[in-house]
């Protein structure tokens, strides 16, 4: 996420948490911005002595079929973190999309078109505060931008939903939904 649970100004067990995105941002807006993002790991660490990987199995050993790509994918995603950063470095700085992304989001598709992260944020390939931190070293530098403003509030609303359904637990999966009526 890109706020950590332990820095949101509610209760630990959510029972507080807004019910209303506006609200969520306003409260958590006002406490503070999000810790920048970690720093990698230097290096691997080495295997345990004695250990021998071996190879790693292909999806036939396995008994899976490959499934061939289907051709309405816009964004052929690769995973991995690297692939992620790709990603951000060539949407951010070297397309500058952030510019006008805002009035392109509805309008255009393809692959060029919009930022297209969210597969690398949806499997933690990519780390939203790393996202929040390139915008906001983009618009230092560039200028305030709407698309930055935009990219914001779309990470903000991730957070909101992720939260609320870390509270509602099973009950996102009830017939009555998350909020049934009193």
């Amino acid at each position: 996420t890109l706020y950590h649970r332990s820095r949101l100004p509610f209760r630990d067990d959510l029972s507080d948490l807004p019910r209303d995105l506006l609200s969520f941002r306003r409260a958590i807006e006002a406490e503070r911005a999000p810790r920048p993002p970690e720093l990698p790991v230097p290096k691997l660490l080495p295997l345990p002595v004695g250990l021998n990987p071996g190879k790693l199995p292909t999806a036939a050993e396995l008994g899976h079929e490959l499934v061939k790509p289907d051709p309405r994918v816009e964004v052929k995603a690769i995973g991995g973190e690297a692939q992620g950063l790709k990603r951000l470095k060539a949407m951010i700085w070297e397309r500058a999309l952030l510019d006008h992304c805002h009035s392109s989001r509805r309008a255009l598709s393809g692959e060029g078109a919009r930022l297209h992260l969210a597969p690398w944020l949806n499997f933690s390939c990519l780390s939203p505060r790393r996202v929040w931190y390139e915008a906001l070293a983009f618009e230092a530098q560039r200028g305030q931008s709407l698309g930055v403003y935009q990219l914001i509030y779309h990470l903000t609303q991730r957070d909101f939903f992720i939260f609320h359904a870390r509270k509602a637990r099973h009950a996102l999966f009830d017939e009555a939904g998350m909020f049934p009526s009193a």
